[in-house]
């Protein structure tokens, strides 16, 4: 892995100069090399400094020393390994540390707006790097079908008349559920009785004191799940390996179970029937008015929170796997990623593990927060059925509906199912580039006209790159097998064949960071410098025409990844 081999060279030669710490920095432009490392002695250690391997030359530059990379070789090496690994360009050695990773966690009530589909393309994308990064990642969902608002919609349904009517949208479980629980709030909260009776109902559920309704409810809630399920289909991302209901935690027999190891332990405490988690002794949570956790009530259900640690602890293996009949046995790492507003709730879950004196569990629980997601103003459009919040299923006809009108060159009109496929892949490459390339702390206003630009740094800008490489590549009968080294060191080749060989080195960083953003800004930089290649250099008819054409080859194979890695699929045309 060329750039990687460099900076290994780098801090071996350091070392071996007596250098302890070593900090490598990317020098702000070129002319000053292809790493930076501050030395105080600088002087004193260059000398003694070796160039004959990747290592080309060394600079001083005050108390920096700048490293040159043998270009020969970085050009080699690069494109031959490329093309020998293909996709698998960048992939890291295998680890036998297991990480399970948990996403989207879509309550199954309702149609899925676009913070929902936040979570689902930043799980997707993740789980995408770390397998690329050689670690084993096991992808689950958690359902929570046990809660009110299942429990509503189940209670509506069984009580009401006059449902809406299931047309249009509605046809679809997971919209007809949804506009079901918006009626029901209402109700709740203008009807005592009903709010009375849908609690009950919650209770019944729980308690398994009615099994015609435990069975029929369950019925209601796969429904949904299977409707949501086709829009994450849509989007590209996977079913999960596990998708795990909250009412299998409790009916199994796990919770009971966990909650009789935390007895045991002696870490949490009774008080007036209920058993609380003492968080108060940690200092994150001193002051907290509130700061101790009720895990069981005192009518002997479990909360939120309590049958949360206990899935938590599943995770790890530290109980007895009562869903898969033991065949689970518990992974090395666990990340959730949910909301920034749940941090609160993710940090309880994690410090009572540490409460448990689960040290390395309690390391190992990583939250990936994301921000909110909102809309300029002209980017709304009106949702048919009336929700607060607009649904990624309109979101994505309404970007395919836009994608059709993207017209990058001159060129025979395809017929309409290839027309309506491309734009289905435009509008939604569209969507989750959008959502992908702000670093996920930060919030998001959504806007349809830059994401579907085709000049900035949106998807089908990065997708038309890929196709006019593919364009190149196809207006010849050659198929580049060998390239001259000579030939690709020039100015307008040098800077393409540098950034492609920073592959590796970015997959190892956002594997490390969790951080899709960071390869979005490389396909986008990657896109930039192609286009770049592009205008100044005539690759057909040239004299160095196979080795330009091993170049764009390269190209097209690198994006192609680092856009699967996003969860995007290429198109040929455009």
């Amino acid at each position: 892995m060329p750039i990687l081999d460099f900076k290994t060279e780098i801090v071996e030669q350091l070392k071996c100069a007596g250098v302890e710490k070593i900090i490598i920095l990317t020098p702000p432009d070129p002319k000053y090399g292809d790493a930076s490392v501050f030395i105080s002695n600088s002087a004193g250690v260059v000398g003694k400094i070796k160039t004959d391997k990747w290592i080309d030359r060394v600079d001083i530059a005050g108390k920096y020393l700048n490293f040159f990379v043998n270009k020969n070789k970085l050009i080699k090496e690069t494109l031959h390994q490329i093309i020998e690994k293909q996709e698998h360009f960048g992939e890291m050695k295998k680890k036998e540390e297991v990480v399970v990773i948990e996403f989207p966690g879509l309550n199954p009530n309702k149609a899925g707006h676009i913070g929902n589909a936040r979570n689902a393309c930043l799980g997707d994308s993740i789980s995408n790097i770390l397998k690329k990064a050689g670690q084993n990642t096991i992808q689950i969902d958690y359902i929570n079908d046990m809660g009110m608002p299942t429990a509503a919609v189940f209670w509506a349904v069984k009580n009401l008349k006059n449902l809406p009517a299931a047309e249009g949208l509605l046809e679809r479980a997971d919209f007809w559920q949804g506009s079901i629980y918006t009626k029901i709030k209402q109700l709740m909260e203008q009807d005592e009785k009903i709010n009375a009776q849908v609690h009950k109902m919650a209770e019944m559920l729980e308690q398994k004191s009615n099994l015609k309704y435990n069975k029929e409810q369950k019925t209601l809630v796969n429904k949904c799940i299977k409707a949501q399920y086709q829009t994450w289909q849509r989007l590209g991302i996977k079913q999960p390996k596990f998708k795990i209901y909250e009412s299998d935690i409790v009916f199994s027999g796990l919770l009971t179970k966990g909650i009789e190891i935390l007895k045991k332990q002696g870490k949490i405490y009774e008080k007036d029937g209920c058993w609380v988690a003492n968080l108060s002794q940690f200092e994150e949570f001193k002051g907290m008015k509130n700061p101790d956790k009720i895990l069981v009530k005192s009518d002997g259900t479990a909360t939120y929170t309590g049958k949360d640690i206990i899935l938590q602890m599943w995770k790890f293996g530290l109980v007895e796997d009562k869903l898969f009949g033991g065949k689970w046995k518990g992974a090395d790492k666990a990340i959730t990623v949910v909301a920034v507003e749940q941090a609160y709730v993710m940090k309880v879950l994690s410090y009572i593990l540490k409460l448990l004196s689960y040290e390395k569990q309690y390391k190992n629980s990583i939250h990936l927060s994301y921000g909110l997601v909102g809309f300029k103003e002209e980017a709304k459009i009106s949702s048919r059925i009336g929700t607060t919040n607009l649904s990624i299923t309109e979101i994505l006809d309404e970007a395919k509906r836009r994608a059709k009108n993207i017209s990058a060159e001159k060129q025979t009109e395809p017929n309409e199912i290839e027309k309506n496929e491309t734009a289905e892949k435009i509008g939604t490459a569209a969507v989750k580039y959008y959502l992908l390339k702000t670093e996920r702390k930060k919030d998001i206003k959504f806007d349809f006209d830059l994401a579907l630009d085709l000049k900035g740094n949106a998807a089908p800008y990065l997708l038309y790159a890929y196709v006019r490489a593919q364009h190149i590549l196809e207006k010849t009968s050659k198929k580049p097998a060998i390239f001259k080294v000579n030939c690709l060191t020039t100015i307008q080749t040098l800077p393409l064949i540098k950034l492609l060989a920073k592959f590796p080195e970015v997959v190892e960083k956002t594997a490390e960071t969790y951080e899709p953003a960071e390869i979005a800004k490389y396909t986008y930089s990657l896109a930039n410098e192609f286009n770049q290649f592009y205008r100044d250099v005539k690759v057909l008819g040239s004299c160095d025409e196979e080795s330009l054409l091993f170049l764009v080859n390269c190209f097209a194979v690198v994006l192609k990844e680092a856009l699967r890695l996003l969860g995007i699929d290429v198109v040929e045309k455009m």
